[in-house]
């Protein structure tokens, strides 16, 4: 599958979740754990994450999915192709990553809330400690509308959230 998203760092979700109440849905409001075990695979540009994703609203749901993904980012748009498999089991696909690669040197869980917007999702994400944004798929003109819509005030992360939160957490 091929994406498309920017992500846009915000001090305050609430006015931005105002204004996606208005013009879009809410399908979800979940907790995601994204675990990357091999540090050398990610240094040469792609990754291979371990999602754990717990759904809290509208109804309880558990899903795990393995993901490989290689981002390029351009102007703050990043463009990629993510290859995924759900999963039955996420702990013992944990241990047979762990085996593989050693302890993961990467291990954080983010608070979600996803609106579908048209055919496009916005993710509101926060990053406990470190910081909140927005997370817009689609295609690129339906992305710069709905920055423009939703009034965002911040900057485009031009290196992707996942690297960022890896410098602010050393791990780089």
């Amino acid at each position: 599958m091929k994406e498309t998203e920017v992500e846009i760092e915000i001090k305050h979700l609430a006015p931005v979740r105002k204004r996606l109440e208005s013009i879009g849905v809410l399908v979800e409001k979940a907790l995601f754990r994204d675990v990357y075990f091999d540090k050398k695979m990610f240094l040469k540009g792609a990754r291979v994450r371990l999602r754990e994703r717990k759904v809290r609203y509208p109804h309880k749901k558990y899903e795990a999915k393995l993901t490989l993904k290689k981002p390029r980012i351009k102007g703050g748009i990043q463009r990629s192709e993510e290859l995924e498999v759900r999963l039955d089991d996420f702990k013992t696909m944990y241990k047979i990553l762990e085996r593989l690669y050693g302890p993961p040197y990467f291990d954080e869980v983010l608070s979600v809330e996803r609106y579908k917007v048209g055919s496009s999702v916005v993710d509101l994400r926060a990053v406990k400690g470190l910081f909140k944004y927005v997370e817009i798929e689609g295609n690129t003109k339906q992305i710069k509308r709905l920055e423009k819509r939703l009034g965002i005030v911040g900057k485009r992360i031009t290196e992707g959230a996942f690297k960022r939160i890896c410098k602010m957490r050393g791990l780089l």
